[in-house]
């Protein structure tokens, strides 16, 4: 027994003394490097970026805006704009402006993108605008060069012959990136041509306006009889009897 306690002694010796350097190297060893953060700079930027960070939002304009006009946006769980009612009452207006706002919350230099729109009434085309995100798109709807900002407004009242009871507008918009390396100033919206993985489609948010038109109170008149009948004639009296002689 006690030779079996010395043999089993001496082999846990052994395997402590085995695992002993590499115990060591371990805790000598260098640290891993740790890796830069993903970012647009260091990655690139694909149409799933511009989806991401482009946005158009619809509303009534700002010089659109009167007391008869109640004004309802809806905003989203990561704060975007996702729907706006208006409602408007008597009396109408002659014009009823929307604008369309383009943001962005990324910057496109290397691959810029060209942004095609299409405001839509009740999926009627009313309005063509365009525009490209390039190196200073965090500005939008700011531009440089001198250019307007990036706010389109149309009259969606415009060419209808009655306002109806309600109606939608929002906007198509079409995403097209151009090549790493494409020069902004190179990018035309009208003619850029793009493989289908660099190209996007998306919808703005909808607006959808209420008119309240003011009912009918002019009733229709009752029925009154006519007085000018002519009265029956009266009945003839019979003659008096002759008198008696």
């Amino acid at each position: 027994m006690r030779y079996l306690s010395f043999a089993i002694a001496a082999i846990a010796v052994a395997a402590l003394a085995g695992c002993g350097p590499s115990a060591k190297k371990t805790e000598t060893s260098a640290a891993s490097p740790e890796l830069p953060p993903l970012t647009s700079a260091n990655v690139g930027l694909d149409i799933g970026d511009a989806e991401h960070h482009l946005t158009v939002e619809a509303r009534l304009a700002t010089e659109g805006r009167a007391p008869n006009i109640a004004v309802d946006e809806l905003i989203d769980d990561t704060k975007q704009l996702s729907l706006v009612t208006l409602t408007v009452s008597e009396p109408m207006p002659s014009s009823l402006p929307i604008s369309f706002t383009l943001k962005s919350t990324e910057n496109f230099g290397d691959s810029p993108v060209a942004v095609i729109g299409q405001a839509l009434r009740d999926n009627d085309p009313i309005f063509d605008f365009t525009a490209v995100a390039g190196a200073e798109a965090h500005k939008l709807p700011q531009r440089s060069g001198g250019q307007p900002p990036a706010i389109w407004t149309v009259d969606v009242l415009e060419g209808l012959d009655s306002v109806p009871d309600t109606m939608l507008i929002n906007a198509r918009i079409i995403l097209k990136m151009a090549p790493k390396g494409t020069p902004e100033a190179d990018v035309d919206p009208g003619s850029i041509e793009v493989t289908p993985e660099f190209e996007s489609v998306e919808f703005t948010n909808p607006v959808r306006i209420n008119f309240e038109h003011a009912a009918e109170t002019a009733a229709e008149p009752a029925a009154v009889e006519s007085t000018d009948a002519e009265p029956e004639p009266a009945a003839e009296e019979a003659p008096a009897e002759a008198a008696a002689p």
